[in-house]
């Protein structure tokens, strides 16, 4: 493993044979020594801590998806190209934990060596060497641009959709405690999580505009209140309609206990993490989720949203 802060290269040598596993690792880690050397730039961690965009994920992703990709190529010109069958067929079987991390998490661990690879191989295969430096200097601004490297290369950002504080028209005694962008892959995740289809989740998260999440707290101890706030933007009216019918199938599956179904103006459920409504706006292209601890703090969110809704009109 390779010590940014101190500039070391590190490898720990139990005694056993250094097989194909340890030399596509090494070769990974090898690379994050060169681009520390040569992009040791103190703004990228600037951009890395703007919790309010998407850079602490997407530059993660370019220096992890060039390291995975150039060990890949090193192993496949050293190696030849049964490499990888042959890695394979060294390694020890993995032993199973025993408490398993929820697929959500999964998803996330696995980004930058699997979404982040793909991006950078598709950058590799239109621009070759120049076009993978390159990305230091233009930095890609959003997961969209990353599952979707068409629109990198076209420079298409979000949407100016604004973020909603709902603190400030609930009352006194909320805050909010983070607020951070809801990126495509945001989207995705959390589709696949609720409805269990992968095909039609990406599909359904194609088309982001923009998105917000936001965290919010009332009280504490026993009586504490626990709040979360998702606005989605979309790009047209059709990605929005694709992204309804997705998550509305979703809810039906997760409505289980409780009121639930369309009251009005939004879609209301419960389920046995807690309560929750999301309101469309098919005009404005948006829709704004809130799930809550509380079902009177769930209907004083719902109550604030449609008044600066109404006022925003």
């Amino acid at each position: 493993f390779y010590l940014p802060d101190e500039g070391t290269l590190v490898l720990i040598e139990p005694g056993e044979q250094f097989g194909l596993r340890d030399e596509l690792t090494l070769s990974h880690e090898y690379v994050h020594t060169l681009q520390d050397a040569w992009w040791n730039d103190p703004a990228l961690e600037e951009l890395q801590e703007q919790d309010e965009t998407e850079y602490g994920t997407t530059i993660s992703c370019v220096f992890e998806g060039d390291a995975s990709l150039t060990s890949i190529l090193y192993m496949s010109k050293v190696h030849g190209a049964t490499w990888l069958e042959e890695m394979r067929a060294e390694a020890e079987p993995e032993e199973k934990s025993e408490e398993e991390i929820p697929p959500a998490f999964q998803r996330y661990f696995g980004f930058d060596y699997n979404e982040c690879v793909l991006f950078v191989l598709a950058v590799f295969v239109d621009r070759g060497w120049a076009g993978i430096d390159a990305l230091y200097e233009k930095l890609p601004s959003t997961t969209e641009q990353i599952l979707h490297p068409e629109k990198y290369f076209a420079s298409e950002t979000s949407t100016d959709l604004p973020a909603t504080d709902l603190a400030g028209r609930m009352g006194s005694g909320w805050e909010r405690v983070e607020l951070g962008r809801f990126g495509e892959f945001d989207v995705f995740n959390y589709l696949l999580t609720i409805g269990g289809e992968e095909e039609s989740a990406r599909k359904a998260a194609a088309g982001w505009g923009a998105g917000w999440i936001g965290f919010y707290n009332s009280g504490s101890g026993d009586a504490a209140v626990q709040m979360l706030h998702i606005s989605l933007e979309w790009d047209g009216v059709g990605d929005f309609r694709e992204f309804k019918t997705e998550y509305e199938r979703g809810l039906q599956l997760v409505g289980s206990v409780g009121e639930f179904g369309m009251v009005s103006d939004a879609w209301i459920w419960q389920d046995d993490r807690g309560f929750g409504f999301a309101i469309w706006e098919q005009s404005a292209k948006r829709v704004d989720i809130v799930i809550s601890t509380s079902a009177a703090g769930l209907d004083l969110a719902r109550t604030s949203l449609l008044t600066g809704l109404a006022s925003a009109e």
